[in-house]
């Protein structure tokens, strides 16, 4: 069976030129190897290297890789109706059963898609946004495992309450959070959409970066990473988030942004 990721947009946030508000896809799903849960329609996969130093934290994981077939017979309740030759009344006769075939691994996901679903709503939400701890980076399924990812290790006991008794998580640890990136995405995306074209951005939990999104990069690109050092510079909240890790002197965009060309589109 083919290994899929998939990233939650509950937690990886879409924000489009034009809209007057965000309307984050449910789930955005690539196949694993492929740049985040995200690739314009011109791009193909960005290198390993671009990839944030993460700090893996794993918990006990139980899973199941044989692919064994579970059979779950279905016998619906609902019921056809044929007439009688000789006295022309209605005849009621069950519909046979039919046969739904589910392998384990599916079994699997979809009780991790469950869980993920019920961690979601352990946050709380204001005016429709969700509203996110300062430690909390972002969550996505790979194949059965579900990925928490934080900037504090410290913080795992109170995400294992959140995503309650589910036992196929692991955490890992990176350098931004959700809010980090939320407030640089806002500080710079309007600019670069006057300026530069943008045409959306996608905060990325699995390589804690930014996406932005051109009509046109390539001959703009070196204009467009001026531009955003220039707003860091004037910005003291955004230079402190570069700051966490970087000194700022040696701070390069490409360790927190990735720039294609084209439309925002998900691969399915």
């Amino acid at each position: 069976m083919k290994k899929r990721a998939v990233a939650f947009a509950a937690v990886a946030v879409l924000f489009c030129a034009g809209c007057n508000s965000e309307e984050p896809p449910e789930i955005t799903i690539a196949t694993t190897g492929q740049p985040a849960e995200t690739t314009a329609a011109t791009t193909t996969a960005g290198a390993t290297e671009d990839t944030a130093d993460e700090e893996a934290v794993e918990t006990p994981v139980e899973t199941t890789t044989a692919a064994t077939t579970i059979e779950v017979t279905t016998v619906t309740t609902a019921e056809s109706t044929a007439f009688s030759p000789q006295t022309g009344e209605p005849i009621e006769e069950p519909i046979p059963e039919r046969i739904v075939t589910l392998s384990s691994i599916e079994l699997q996901q979809e009780e991790a898609m469950k869980a993920i679903a019920k961690f979601k709503e352990s946050f709380e939400t204001d005016g429709g946004r969700y509203v996110y701890p300062d430690d909390y980076a972002g969550v996505w399924l790979d194949n059965i495992i579900v990925h928490i990812m934080l900037t504090d290790k410290g913080a795992i006991p109170s995400y294992e309450e959140r995503i309650g008794g589910f036992k196929r998580v692991q955490y890992d640890v990176v350098d931004f959070s959700l809010n980090d990136f939320i407030y640089i995405r806002d500080a710079i995306f309007p600019a670069m959409v006057e300026e530069w074209g943008a045409t959306s951005s996608y905060i990325d939990p699995i390589r804690n970066k930014l996406f932005v999104y051109f009509h046109d990069v390539d001959e703009k690109k070196e204009k467009i990473t001026a531009a955003i050092r220039s707003i860091a510079e004037e910005d003291e909240k955004f230079k402190s988030i570069i700051e966490k890790k970087y000194d700022f002197a040696e701070f390069r965009v490409e360790d927190m942004f990735i720039f294609y060309e084209g439309e925002f589109a998900m691969n399915e």
